[in-house]
């Protein structure tokens, strides 16, 4: 279920245990940086939808070649600030991000800069466009997480459809290791 997912507890995902405290007026921590080469916020990440990650394993499934690495995200990274801000907009909230210490055990392993290369994706043959992080956000955020109570795993669905998503991936998987048994 991804709206509303507290019966995972401290597995939730980040976007999910940063929204549900907040009230209204609140503000949003996000790790202060310990490389002088990145402001505050300006780590970046390639972040990606479910929905692109499982049109790629569809296609991989219907499109087998020897390609045994293959790259997966938007294929541009963007920084913490900008996502932070993109869901206040999105939830019509002025941002407010306060700056917290990083924790001393990942200063020197954290990675301030991930993007996927999707050069040999693309050349394997898959064309379909990532969803941008603004309307992954929007997405996300308007219908799922400004619900005024917690949505059932049959409630209203999004533009992409999160029940026909879930369906998907089990359907995926089913194929997967029938695969690896033949």
């Amino acid at each position: 279920m991804v709206p509303n997912e507290e019966h995972k507890g401290a597995m939730r995902s980040v976007a999910s245990q940063i929204w549900r405290p907040w009230p209204p007026a609140s503000r949003c921590g996000s790790s202060r940086s310990a490389n002088p080469a990145y402001p505050d916020g300006g780590q970046m990440r390639d972040l990606s939808m479910l929905d692109d990650g499982v049109d790629l394993v569809a296609w991989l499934v219907d499109n087998p070649h020897g390609e045994r690495r293959l790259q997966h995200g938007s294929g541009t990274a963007r920084s913490f600030k900008i996502w932070r801000r993109r869901w206040f907009k999105a939830a019509g909230r002025d941002p407010r991000i306060d700056y917290i210490d990083m924790p001393k055990a990942l200063e020197d392993r954290y990675q301030y800069f991930t993007q996927a290369r999707l050069e040999r994706l693309r050349a394997a043959g898959y064309s379909r466009q990532m969803t941008p992080l603004e309307a992954g956000v929007d997405d996300y955020v308007a219908p799922l997480l400004l619900a005024a109570r917690p949505l059932p795993v049959n409630a209203a669905s999004t533009r992409s459809g999160r029940l026909r998503t879930l369906a998907r991936i089990a359907i995926l998987l089913g194929a997967i290791l029938a695969a690896r048994r033949r």
